[in-house]
């Protein structure tokens, strides 16, 4: 079984991974609001913020059900075993709190 590091390690690179492909939007977000002169242009990159947010979740969700059984299962026993792995892990892949753990 993977090290709680290494498990770390993975949904890290997933994130960072997630992120890159939804980089555009990010791109576009920060265009808004740096070179944005109306009101609207803020409001419309605090939006496209939450929009690439999303994309990097979908993404990092997709990525993660990639990843072979025993690694998942790893993941998922380390999600409820450490709390600083389950809060990086719930933010970036959304878990809600409310579900039932795996």
């Amino acid at each position: 079984m993977k090290t709680l590091e290494e498990c770390y390690d993975i949904i890290v690179a997933l994130n960072e991974e997630a992120h890159s492909m939804a980089w555009d939007t990010w791109m576009e977000a920060d265009r808004l609001a740096d070179e944005g002169e109306e009101d609207d242009d803020w409001i419309r990159a605090e939006e496209l913020r939450e929009q690439a947010s999303a994309e990097q979740q979908e993404y990092f969700v997709d990525l993660f059900e990639e990843l072979d059984e025993a690694t998942k299962e790893a993941c998922w026993k380390y999600r409820k075993e450490d709390e600083n792995f389950r809060m990086d892990f719930d933010s970036w892949y959304g878990y809600d709190e409310d579900e039932e753990d795996e």
